[in-house]
């Protein structure tokens, strides 16, 4: 924004980098060349500390990465315990929440896919969420009709990305989750809607991670009203789509999913 990018001016800065530079350059690039990809966020915040860097980075190669506490990673395996899911058995975790509403694809149809994982993957749904999505997990609950265990408001962040660590999938909306998913290594099906996924998908190796999207005249926008509120552009990701998804990242439908993270 203006105020940020006249700051360094205004402090006397010797050196100043910032993404503002860094996303003109790369939009002019792309003005004479229509054949130059987007640029990944990750991409541009790496050319943005580039020339501090001691030597130089190839951003394919280059991994979001998180360290998940050990106590976090026990308090998972308590609460696992506690709702019957043993060591061996994989997981899937579902997040059908996001900070902003019009990202989220509708919860009964992630009550759909929770149902066709159930019955197809020998796999345990593990549902999270924050405190203020209550209906969400409602809704969830309500339309589901197998066995879930639903976590909303009851984990910290560092128990999320145990949770995560241990699963084998996250089937979620646009937002943190899934790129703490990513950074966790665990595969991951992320509905995109008002944002660009080639901008804003989780950053991980290649085969890791499925985004879905379905471009409108209106995208990008704002994500704060949907001028579109009978039925918002991720809600035309359908129900297929996403299964075929999970089907690719776990494997054919009716396998038995007992390795490690997928």
């Amino acid at each position: 924004d203006p105020q940020t990018l006249w700051l360094p001016f205004t402090v006397g800065a010797a050196r100043r980098l910032d993404r503002g530079t860094t996303r003109l350059r790369d939009w002019l690039a792309r003005r004479f060349d229509r054949r130059r990809p987007m640029r990944h966020e990750v991409e541009t915040n790496l050319d943005v500390v580039r020339p501090l860097l001691p030597r130089p980075v190839d951003c394919a190669a280059a991994r979001v990465e998180v360290n998940v506490p050990q106590a976090a990673r026990e308090s998972i395996a308590r609460r696992l315990a506690d709702v019957g899911i043993s060591e061996e058995e994989p997981i899937v975790t579902l997040h059908p929440g996001a900070a902003w509403r019009p990202r989220a694809w509708a919860p009964e149809r992630f009550a759909a896919i929770a149902d066709w994982i159930g019955a197809h993957y020998d796999a345990r749904i593990v549902f999270v969420g924050s405190e203020g999505e209550r209906d969400v997990e409602a809704a969830v609950r309500s339309h589901a009709r197998g066995s879930v265990v639903s976590w909303f408001g009851a984990l910290s962040i560092a128990e999320v990305a145990a949770l995560l660590q241990r699963s084998r999938l996250l089937v979620g909306n646009d937002s943190g989750i899934a790129h703490l998913a990513a950074a966790c290594g665990t595969s991951a099906v992320a509905l995109f809607g008002p944002q660009d996924p080639r901008r804003f998908a989780p950053w991980a190796p290649p085969g890791k991670v499925q985004a879905l999207h379905h471009p409108v005249s209106c995208f990008p926008c704002a994500q704060v009203t949907c001028v579109r509120p009978e039925r918002p552009c991720v809600n035309l990701i359908e129900i297929a789509e996403v299964t075929a998804a999970v089907r690719a990242l776990l494997g054919p439908a009716a396998a038995v999913v007992t390795s490690g993270r997928g």
